[in-house]
Order: structure tokens, then sequence, then C-alpha cells
């Protein structure tokens, strides 16, 4: 059994595990897509994203660049052309991506007994 009581920090993946980033990217991709006659399903979008997310992370790149090139895809994918700011759109988002509903409460408790650290790439 794993001892907790030996740790002083505890680490957490932030997308994913702390914030909602499949509402997060909804959110942000849907109007875009909505404003070029494009309407698809939730699991549609984010099955396309996790395809073009995965393309893009063939090479080196920040996230906030891979971002940009995911929307470069689905507009290339459904046949349209991104207008000024839409590119960037989706990374501008992300600070506004939600938390889980339980992972306030969660991190508070833990943090009154572990020093708490959070891992991104954005």
């Amino acid at each position: 059994m794993l001892d907790f009581g030996r740790y002083e920090y505890l680490t957490f993946d932030c997308y994913g595990t702390l914030i909602d980033w499949e509402r997060g990217i909804l959110t942000a991709i849907h109007p875009v897509l909505a404003k070029h006659g494009v309407t698809i399903s939730d699991d549609e979008l984010l099955e396309r994203f996790g395809d073009l997310e995965s393309e893009a992370e063939r090479e080196y790149r920040s996230y906030k660049e891979t971002l940009g090139v995911v929307m470069d895809g689905f507009a290339r994918h459904y046949g349209f052309t991104l207008a000024p700011g839409e590119r960037e759109s989706l990374a501008a988002s992300v600070g506004n991506w939600p938390p889980f509903a339980d992972s306030i409460e969660a991190l508070g408790i833990l943090a009154s007994r572990y020093k708490l650290v959070i891992l991104s790439n954005i």
C-alpha cells in the first residue's frame, strides 16, 4: 500500500485531469464551425480534434501552435477559410476552460496537507 505520509508534493496534469478540456474544446470550436455553416455532433468534433491534434504533434511545436494547426485542419477538412483571429481562438480560449465540478474542492483538501504542482504545456 502506498504511504502518502512520505510525500510533501503532489503533481497533476492539468487538462483532462483538473480541467474539463472536452467542454472547453467544444465551447471554443462549435461557434467557429457554425459561423462557416458546419454543424457536427460533439462526438464528431472531439474525434476530429483528436485526429488533428495527433497529426499536429508529429513534430515539436508549442501547444498554442498545435491548437492553431488543429484549427487549420478543421478549416481544411470542412472546406472553409478561417477568418482573422479564428486560428488563434482555440488557444486563446484555454484560460476559460472550466474545471471539473470536483477539482476545486479536491485541490483545497489536498492543499491542506501537500504542496501542489500543476504541469502544463500551453
